[in-house]
Protein backbone atom coordinates (compact mmCIF):
# COMPACT_ATOMS: atom_id res chain seq x y z
CA UNK A 1 0.00 0.00 0.00
CA UNK A 2 1.32 3.44 -0.94
CA UNK A 3 0.68 6.56 1.10
CA UNK A 4 0.15 9.78 -0.85
CA UNK A 5 0.46 12.96 1.17
CA UNK A 6 -2.99 14.33 2.10
CA UNK A 7 -1.53 17.79 1.59
CA UNK A 8 -0.73 16.96 -2.04
CA UNK A 9 -4.30 15.74 -2.51
CA UNK A 10 -5.47 19.04 -1.05
CA UNK A 11 -3.13 21.04 -3.32
CA UNK A 12 -4.68 19.33 -6.32
CA UNK A 13 -8.17 20.05 -4.99
CA UNK A 14 -7.49 23.70 -4.17
CA UNK A 15 -5.99 24.48 -7.57
CA UNK A 16 -8.89 22.76 -9.32
CA UNK A 17 -11.37 24.70 -7.24
CA UNK A 18 -9.76 27.97 -8.33
CA UNK A 19 -9.26 27.14 -12.01
CA UNK A 20 -9.83 24.30 -14.51
CA UNK A 21 -6.78 23.49 -16.76
CA UNK A 22 -3.67 21.15 -17.39
CA UNK A 23 0.09 20.75 -16.37
CA UNK A 24 3.95 21.33 -16.91
CA UNK A 25 7.57 21.34 -15.22
CA UNK A 26 10.27 21.24 -12.41
CA UNK A 27 14.08 21.47 -11.76
CA UNK A 28 16.65 20.87 -8.99
CA UNK A 29 15.96 21.69 -5.31
CA UNK A 30 18.59 23.68 -3.41
CA UNK A 31 17.56 22.93 0.16
CA UNK A 32 19.50 21.59 3.11
CA UNK A 33 18.28 18.00 3.30
CA UNK A 34 20.04 15.68 5.77
CA UNK A 35 21.62 12.59 4.26
CA UNK A 36 19.82 9.39 5.17
CA UNK A 37 21.60 6.25 6.33
CA UNK A 38 20.08 4.00 3.63
CA UNK A 39 21.92 4.75 0.40
CA UNK A 40 20.05 3.34 -2.56
CA UNK A 41 22.47 0.95 -4.24
CA UNK A 42 20.32 0.29 -7.30
CA UNK A 43 21.10 1.82 -10.69
CA UNK A 44 19.43 5.08 -11.53
CA UNK A 45 17.62 5.30 -14.86
CA UNK A 46 16.33 8.26 -16.81
CA UNK A 47 12.66 9.25 -16.97
CA UNK A 48 11.65 11.75 -19.63
CA UNK A 49 8.12 13.07 -20.00
CA UNK A 50 7.44 15.15 -23.09
CA UNK A 51 3.85 15.82 -21.96
CA UNK A 52 4.92 17.38 -18.67
CA UNK A 53 8.21 18.77 -19.99
CA UNK A 54 10.46 17.15 -17.38
CA UNK A 55 13.40 14.77 -17.22
CA UNK A 56 15.08 13.21 -14.19
CA UNK A 57 16.83 10.14 -12.78
CA UNK A 58 15.24 7.66 -10.38
CA UNK A 59 16.21 4.24 -8.92
CA UNK A 60 15.57 1.48 -11.44
CA UNK A 61 13.94 -0.78 -8.83
CA UNK A 62 11.38 1.88 -7.80
CA UNK A 63 7.89 1.45 -9.23
CA UNK A 64 6.55 4.34 -11.31
CA UNK A 65 2.88 5.24 -11.84
CA UNK A 66 1.91 8.15 -14.11
CA UNK A 67 -1.48 9.87 -13.81
CA UNK A 68 -2.46 12.34 -16.52
CA UNK A 69 -5.66 14.36 -16.52
CA UNK A 70 -7.03 17.45 -18.20
CA UNK A 71 -6.50 19.56 -15.07
CA UNK A 72 -3.54 18.08 -13.25
CA UNK A 73 -0.95 15.33 -13.54
CA UNK A 74 1.27 13.47 -11.15
CA UNK A 75 4.02 10.88 -11.21
CA UNK A 76 4.29 8.60 -8.18
CA UNK A 77 7.29 6.48 -7.22
CA UNK A 78 7.70 3.99 -4.43
CA UNK A 79 10.50 1.70 -3.39
CA UNK A 80 10.40 -2.01 -2.59
CA UNK A 81 10.35 -2.54 1.18
CA UNK A 82 13.89 -2.63 2.52
CA UNK A 83 13.23 -4.59 5.72
CA UNK A 84 10.51 -6.45 7.61
CA UNK A 85 10.23 -3.44 9.93
CA UNK A 86 8.73 -1.34 7.15
CA UNK A 87 4.96 -1.35 6.74
CA UNK A 88 4.68 1.03 3.79
CA UNK A 89 7.19 1.75 1.01
CA UNK A 90 8.53 5.32 0.81
CA UNK A 91 6.49 7.49 -1.52
CA UNK A 92 7.81 10.25 -3.78
CA UNK A 93 5.49 12.29 -5.96
CA UNK A 94 5.80 15.03 -8.58
CA UNK A 95 2.58 16.95 -9.10
CA UNK A 96 1.84 19.51 -11.83
CA UNK A 97 -1.30 21.64 -12.11
CA UNK A 98 -2.52 24.93 -13.55
CA UNK A 99 -3.00 27.92 -11.22
CA UNK A 100 -4.62 31.34 -11.73
CA UNK A 101 -2.37 34.38 -12.07
CA UNK A 102 -3.64 35.79 -8.76
CA UNK A 103 -2.36 32.82 -6.73
CA UNK A 104 0.91 33.55 -4.92
CA UNK A 105 3.31 31.12 -3.27
CA UNK A 106 2.81 32.74 0.14
CA UNK A 107 -0.96 32.64 -0.24
CA UNK A 108 -0.93 29.03 -1.37
CA UNK A 109 1.34 27.96 1.50
CA UNK A 110 -0.85 29.71 4.09
CA UNK A 111 -4.11 28.31 2.69
CA UNK A 112 -2.59 24.84 2.46
CA UNK A 113 -1.43 24.91 6.07
CA UNK A 114 -4.78 26.22 7.31
CA UNK A 115 -6.60 23.41 5.53
CA UNK A 116 -4.10 20.80 6.73
CA UNK A 117 -4.56 21.83 10.38
CA UNK A 118 -8.31 21.37 9.99
CA UNK A 119 -8.33 18.10 8.07
CA UNK A 120 -5.27 16.03 9.08
CA UNK A 121 -5.19 14.02 12.27
CA UNK A 122 -2.54 15.22 14.77
CA UNK A 123 -1.04 17.56 12.16
CA UNK A 124 2.26 19.04 13.37
CA UNK A 125 4.24 21.52 11.29
CA UNK A 126 7.98 20.97 11.79
CA UNK A 127 9.35 23.38 9.21
CA UNK A 128 8.10 26.05 6.82
CA UNK A 129 10.72 27.96 4.88
CA UNK A 130 11.61 29.54 1.57
CA UNK A 131 13.92 27.63 -0.74
CA UNK A 132 14.63 27.36 -4.47
CA UNK A 133 13.81 24.89 -7.20
CA UNK A 134 16.16 25.28 -10.15
CA UNK A 135 16.80 28.90 -9.16
CA UNK A 136 13.05 29.63 -8.91
CA UNK A 137 11.56 30.68 -5.54
CA UNK A 138 9.79 27.81 -3.78
CA UNK A 139 8.39 26.97 -0.36
CA UNK A 140 9.21 23.88 1.69
CA UNK A 141 6.87 22.35 4.27
CA UNK A 142 7.86 19.49 6.58
CA UNK A 143 5.16 18.07 8.82
CA UNK A 144 3.89 14.98 10.58
CA UNK A 145 0.41 13.52 10.77
CA UNK A 146 -1.26 10.43 12.14
CA UNK A 147 -2.84 7.73 10.02
CA UNK A 148 -6.61 8.04 9.85
CA UNK A 149 -6.85 4.25 10.08
CA UNK A 150 -7.35 3.50 13.81
CA UNK A 151 -5.89 0.01 13.40
CA UNK A 152 -2.51 1.41 12.27
CA UNK A 153 -1.69 4.04 14.91
CA UNK A 154 1.15 5.21 12.65
CA UNK A 155 2.83 8.60 12.43
CA UNK A 156 3.94 9.74 8.98
CA UNK A 157 6.34 12.50 8.00
CA UNK A 158 6.13 14.43 4.74
CA UNK A 159 8.28 16.97 2.94
CA UNK A 160 6.45 19.06 0.33
CA UNK A 161 8.16 21.60 -1.90
CA UNK A 162 5.85 24.00 -3.76
CA UNK A 163 6.79 26.19 -6.71
CA UNK A 164 4.72 28.48 -8.92
CA UNK A 165 6.04 29.49 -12.32
CA UNK A 166 4.08 31.04 -15.18
CA UNK A 167 0.75 30.04 -13.58
CA UNK A 168 1.81 26.43 -13.04
CA UNK A 169 2.10 24.79 -9.62
CA UNK A 170 4.85 22.18 -9.26
CA UNK A 171 5.03 19.98 -6.19
CA UNK A 172 7.64 17.56 -4.89
CA UNK A 173 6.31 15.37 -2.08
CA UNK A 174 8.07 12.68 -0.05
CA UNK A 175 6.12 10.69 2.56
CA UNK A 176 7.29 7.86 4.81
CA UNK A 177 6.59 6.55 8.31
CA UNK A 178 8.27 8.87 10.78
CA UNK A 179 10.54 6.08 12.04
CA UNK A 180 11.88 5.44 8.51
CA UNK A 181 11.68 8.97 7.09
CA UNK A 182 15.38 9.87 7.39
CA UNK A 183 16.53 6.64 5.77
CA UNK A 184 15.61 7.62 2.21
CA UNK A 185 16.47 11.32 2.12
CA UNK A 186 19.73 10.76 0.25
CA UNK A 187 17.90 8.91 -2.52
CA UNK A 188 15.16 11.55 -2.67
CA UNK A 189 17.85 14.23 -2.87
CA UNK A 190 19.47 12.47 -5.84
CA UNK A 191 16.15 12.26 -7.67
CA UNK A 192 15.27 15.91 -7.04
CA UNK A 193 18.71 17.26 -7.99
CA UNK A 194 18.59 15.39 -11.31
CA UNK A 195 15.46 17.21 -12.51
CA UNK A 196 15.64 19.12 -15.77
CA UNK A 197 13.13 21.09 -17.77
CA UNK A 198 12.70 20.05 -21.41
CA UNK A 199 10.70 21.51 -24.27
CA UNK A 200 7.25 19.97 -24.57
Amino acid sequence: MQIVSPLVIFLTTITLSIVNSPANILSAVKANMPIGRFQNTSCFVSYQDAVLGIKFQYPEIWKKIVHYSANNSRIEFFSPLQSQLEIFPPSFLVGVSKTPSKLTLDGLSKTTLDKARQSMMDFNLLQSNSTEVGGIPAHQLIYTFKSSDPSLQLQFQTMDILMIKNNWLYTFSYTESRAQYANYLSTIEQIVHSFETITK
